[in-house]
């Protein structure tokens, strides 16, 4: 295509300029309510040729653009002056059209042809038609003006004009601007007004983050004006914030307007709908530039709605139905007469009737429940009612005014804006009837002449209690529960202040009672403190008064410890008496379970010989038996009735060499001599110097305090305080192993009893050597590697447990993981825990060089590619769907989301939107475990005797055994022997009967005895029926979401009937689960089912059953739902 550099014109070369008209005309043209000023008009010069006038299209050319090729001009300085040009109107070009937006030449060849640059366009136009003046200061481009940009350098050309009816200069001073006619060669037509003004210059702006509309919000009506505002980064100046430059895009993306620095406002009026793009940028266009969408629409109908706007209504009562404008502050358009009506039946038994088919309402009446949509038409625009039910009112919900209480509680129920339709009628609230089942199902009959939307009742005896409302009759589905519960103290003992269990005093000697109240928030009591002498006579001595109790059920007794005094007392209390302390109530209408008897069982005994009662090491305040070069620690001695006020204390470090003791003499690193607190404590401070790491190459260190074999204390005093090491101080030293571990080595001991584990108790001797095996291997603490463990296996320490989510074994091993050891996860949940603990070696000895805090460790099982920042408190370890799938790592005080539980809002922990999980909350989580581990030491150690659930591996595990026994099909029957492992014990089974077994084969019940599933409702019930703590409720297994595993039980129980089953297998990509069980003779809630997954057919006998984890069998299932774990077991799963 080739481009001509000429004007185009239909003018002869001898025409000139007409003379204008000899006055002005003075006035003003308005167009569309808005009033133009009056272009000013300087003399003009007769002789001046004509010049085709340039519009909105015009082709340009910059002498240093890349491409050569014209470029159209855009006229974005305003929208009121067009050329009507062969009947299209184009905007005339002025000389602000001056920047970016209006022409944009692509790629400049300034500074360097090599490396061009975007095109930043500044345009200084001359040469312009200057006889009329446009208001606000702009000339009319014509086809001879030029510019040059002063950005770069650039010299514009414009090479075609852009219109075709060749309008000049002449018709321009013709058309006198200030008053331009519709039908002349010139027109006026406001598309949309702006208030702001077009600026001459462009300074630099602020950086705008958001627009936001002041008025209307995301639409606005023609013909009316909106402001929109900018909103920025940072904290821009006023002088920032007025460079701030606005573009308006038409609805077919053109731009329309441009207005330069006009501030953070623009007020706009548009004039026809659509839907616009308004854009503001700081500096250039592009810079930073925000673009919002906004849309005009003509006024029309509105939505249509009954008169109160509610969608449910009742049956057989007229309804009113109207519909307004789409605007709610203007008016309906059109004649509101005109207005057609129509209802149409989505669904129900019920017919709607139109009661009035024209107008600007109509009526809708329904014989029976039914839904509907009631649709409007008005000149020919039609619009719909949201989907109407029309129901008869009944009751949904009942609310209590608390859900737990104790007894005579009086409790308000009601169901004020409970119903269907709210607010219910008079005579609907009449009719509500009340009834209440005791957890026994009996009805209490108070309830049965109770009537209307609340009442109250006041209970006088505890239980849980199901209250339902009703009209017509009572629903399962519409009631609430109420737990009424005696007030008791549930536990009670002595404490040392600053923690732990004490059954032992001395004179002067602070003690500290810990009680714990059930159902007794609020109440008030006092606490007597006395003592039992020898003849069984208590007498008190001291009262505390008004203690209230909180809603955590434990009083605090800081500040209020119990002191005998010695002076006071010693006439009367004497060696070996019992001190207690008498829980009594103020409020005398609530009785208190264990009040007014003297407290604890275990009492406090007056020791008064001299004693040292405790050494211990402390690190930030806590007990610990492990400890790093350089950590700063304390010891703490407890003594009882010492006479003297100081104690020399040494603390050494045990010497060995090759693991082996007395081959060299212990070291002295602390010899000091501290006072004796008036309470019998000494606490000192002393740090595990670094130095001392490098001159002893065993790899586990020892230290140990003790007391000085004598101490003289007052060279006046007669006393003579001798201690020797086999004074009674829990042996006169107390060990604190230094982290420097890789190997315990052979030191002629049991090497578990000597490292004394952390959950210890939970597996057998040769396990326990096992683990510190590893963990030497591994260069970690053994305890840290058990804490591991029993958070992976969720203190089960079981090698064949299975989350039911594709991980396995004491770490969780996935598919994945485990063929990288060279195993499968089938062999691995075969495996002892012994021969599993060798795969656990071989998975984390890789990071071995990582492992400085049992952070690391733990990340090595949990996230391996965040092993070894375990000391860096904000290092991120989950993100997104890990982060949300983790909640136990939800440590931060806005990690919280609202639940109803109950039909109460409760604030449990929960994600957050853009959370994260830091490896202090990692590190926060397994500390958790382990200090919970220091609690599950082993006290009696066996030397070479396991309990480990695997010891019998050579043999079936307990689950294959009760497969075989159950796949007999033996027949179901509740009478008979059922509390013998016999033969005949065995020929008839039921469901309760079968767990049992299993249970006592687990080893987790030590004798076979009879059990019912209405004892296997609670953990309490259940342990205490098999005789045994080892079985748990598992904490979300009444949840839809819960997934069991292998070797957990299944219980229902719903109106005193029950089942019960053992949990074989769980297929996670079927959902299936597999229950070894004993069925009666009408089969399973959802036998089809069960037999569809490939479970046995029969019934009344024992089976190998396939349920679907959510239907009626078991989540599904009426009533009470939940599954328990065994734990401790002897035997093999």
């Amino acid at each position: 295509m080739s481009w001509s550099t000429d004007p185009e014109t239909l003018n002869t070369p001898n025409s000139g300029a007409e003379t204008p008209a000899a006055a002005a005309n003075n006035s003003t043209a308005e167009t569309n309510g808005v009033q133009e000023q009056e272009p000013q008009q300087p003399a003009q010069d007769g002789g001046a040729p004509s010049q085709l006038l340039v519009c909105h299209g015009a082709k340009c050319t910059c002498d240093k653009a890349v491409d050569a090729s014209p470029k159209p001009l855009k006229v974005l300085s305003h929208n009121k002056y067009f050329i009507n040009d062969n009947g299209e109107s184009k905007l005339i070009a002025t000389t602000k059209e001056n920047a970016l937006p209006n022409l944009n030449f692509g790629q400049c060849k300034v500074p360097n042809p090599n490396n061009p640059s975007p095109c930043s366009a500044k345009l200084e136009w001359k040469d312009y038609y200057d006889h009329v003046q446009l208001p606000g200061g702009a000339y009319v481009l014509t086809e001879k003006s030029t510019a040059i940009c002063t950005a770069k350098g650039g010299n514009i050309k414009i090479v075609q004009h852009g219109q075709q009816a060749n309008i000049t200069t002449q018709e321009v001073d013709k058309a006198n601007a200030g008053a331009w006619e519709m039908n002349g060669p010139l027109v006026t037509e406001e598309l949309i007004y702006t208030e702001e003004q077009y600026n001459n210059t462009d300074a630099d702006g602020a950086s705008v983050k958001s627009i936001e509309p002041l008025m209307y919000g995301s639409n606005q009506p023609v013909n009316t004006p909106v402001e929109f505002k900018a909103n920025y980064n940072g904290k821009p100046t006023d002088a920032q914030k007025q460079g701030t430059n606005w573009i308006i895009y038409d609805p077919a993306g053109e731009p329309m307007q441009l207005r330069t620095d006009v501030g953070e406002k623009l007020k706009v009026a548009f004039n026809k709908p659509g839907t616009y793009l308004i854009e503001a940028y700081g500096k250039t266009a592009g810079d930073k530039k925000v673009t919002t969408a906004y849309t005009v629409k003509e006024n029309e109908i509105g939505e249509v709605k009954t008169a109160n706007g509610a969608t449910t209504v009742r049956v057989q009562q007229p309804v009113s139905f109207t519909v307004g404008s789409l605007f709610d502050n203007l008016p309906l358009p059109g004649n509101t007469n005109n207005i057609t009506w129509s209802v149409t039946k989505n669904g129900g038994v019920g017919t709607p009737q139109l009661l009035n088919e024209t107008g600007p309402s109509t009526q809708v009446i329904c014989n029976d429940e039914a839904t509907y949509v009631v649709t409007a038409n008005l000149d020919g625009i039609v619009k719909q009612s949201k989907v109407i039910e029309a129901l008869k009112n009944g009751i949904k919900s009942v609310k209590a005014s608390k859900e737990s209480g104790r007894v005579n509680d009086t409790i308000t129920f009601d169901v004020k804006d409970k119903f269907k339709i709210s607010p219910a009628l008079e005579t609907e609230k009449a009719a509500v009837k009340w009834q209440c089942l005791d957890d026994k199902g009996k009805q209490v009959a108070e309830f049965s002449s109770k009537t209307g939307e609340s009442i109250t009742y006041k209970f006088e005896k505890p239980g849980t209690y199901t209250i339902q409302p009703y009209m017509i009759k009572p629903s399962s589905k519409v009631a609430v529960k109420v737990t009424i519960a005696q007030p008791a103290l549930t536990k009670a003992q002595w404490e040392y202040p600053e923690g732990g269990r004490k059954n032992k005093t001395g004179w002067n000697e602070p003690s500290r009672p810990l009680l714990v109240f059930q159902s007794a928030e609020g109440l008030v009591i006092d606490l007597e403190f006395g003592f039992i002498s020898k003849d069984n006579k208590a007498t008190p001595i001291s009262t505390l008064k008004g203690i209230k109790i909180p809603d955590n059920q434990t009083p605090d007794f800081k500040g209020h410890d119990f002191t005998p005094d010695r002076n006071k007392l010693k006439s009367s209390v004497k060696e070996g008496d019992l001190f207690y302390f008498k829980v009594i109530p103020q409020d005398k209408q609530y009785e208190i379970d264990n009040a007014n008897i003297p407290q604890p069982q275990d009492k406090l005994k007056l020791i008064t010989a001299e004693q040292i009662v405790s050494i211990e090491f402390l690190k930030d305040g806590k007990p610990v038996i492990n400890a790093q070069y350089g950590d700063k620690m304390q010891c703490r001695i407890r003594t009882r009735n010492l006479s003297a006020d100081k104690l020399n204390v040494q603390i050494y470090r045990q010497e060995s060499r090759f693991g082996v003791d007395a081959l060299r003499q212990d070291s002295l690193l602390l010899d000091g001599s501290y006072p004796i607190s008036q309470g019998g404590l000494v606490v000192f401070d002393f740090t595990l110097n670094k130095a001392w790491e490098k001159n002893y190459s065993e790899k586990l260190h020892h230290f140990y305090a003790k007391i000085s074999e004598k101490e003289l204390f007052g060279s006046t005093s007669a006393t003579l305080v001798a201690f020797k090491n086999d004074v009674p101080a829990n042996g006169g030293k107390v060990m604190a192993g230094v982290q420097k571990v890789n190997n315990p080595g052979a030191t002629g001991k049991c090497a578990c009893k000597d490292q004394n584990l952390a959950w210890g108790n939970k597996i057998g001797c040769k396990e326990r050597k096992k683990v510190i095996e590893v963990a030497g291997n591994l260069g970690v603490d053994p305890s840290w590697l058990m804490t591991v463990i029993a958070l992976e296996t969720a203190r089960t320490f079981s090698p064949s447990i299975d989350n039911g989510v594709g991980y396995v074994g004491l770490v969780q091993f996935g598919k994945a993981a485990a063929e990288t050891v060279g195993t499968t996860q089938d062999k691995l949940v075969k495996m002892s825990f012994v021969d599993q603990m060798d795969y656990v070696q071989k998975f984390l000895i890789g990071k071995k060089a990582k492992y400085k805090t049992l952070a690391d460790l733990y990340l090595a099982v949990l996230y391996p590619s965040a092993c070894g920042h375990g000391s860096e408190k904000d290092y991120v370890v989950l993100e997104g769907k890990a982060y949300k799938n983790n909640p136990a790592f939800f440590k931060e005080d806005d990690e919280y989301v609202d639940k109803i539980i109950k039909g109460k809002k409760v604030r449990v922990r929960g994600p957050k939107d853009g959370g994260k999980t830091y490896v202090w909350e990692v590190a926060l989580t397994i500390q958790g475990v382990l200090t919970e581990g220091q609690g599950h030491r082993e006290t009696t150690f066996s030397c070479g005797v396991g309990k480990s659930p695997e010891d019998d591996k050579n043999t079936d595990g307990v689950l294959e055994q009760m497969k075989t026994f159950v796949d007999k099909h033996v027949p179901y029957s509740q009478a008979g022997i059922r509390n013998e492992n016999s033969e005949a014990g065995l020929a008839k089974v039921d469901c309760s009967e079968t767990v049992a077994l299993y249970l006592y084969k687990l080893g987790t019940m030590p004798k076979f005895q009879s059990i019912s599933t209405g004892v296997m409702t609670t953990e309490k019930d259940f342990r205490k029926a098999i005789g045994s703590d080892n079985i748990d409720f598992v904490a979300g297994s009444k949840d839809k979401d819960f997934k069991p595993q292998r070797g957990d039980i299944f219980v229902w129980r719903s109106d005193g009937a029950g089942h019960t089953g053992i949990v074989y297998e769980y297929d996670a990509g079927k959902d299936v689960v597999t229950i070894l069980e004993a069925i009666g003779s009408s089969g399973a809630v959802s036998e089809s089912d069960q037999v569809k997954n490939g479970g046995y057919s029969g019934k009344g006998v024992s089976r190998t059953a396939k349920y679907t984890r959510t239907k009626g069998a078991l989540y599904g299932h009426d009533g009470w739902c939940g599954y328990f774990r065994p734990k401790n077991y002897t035997k093999k799963l």
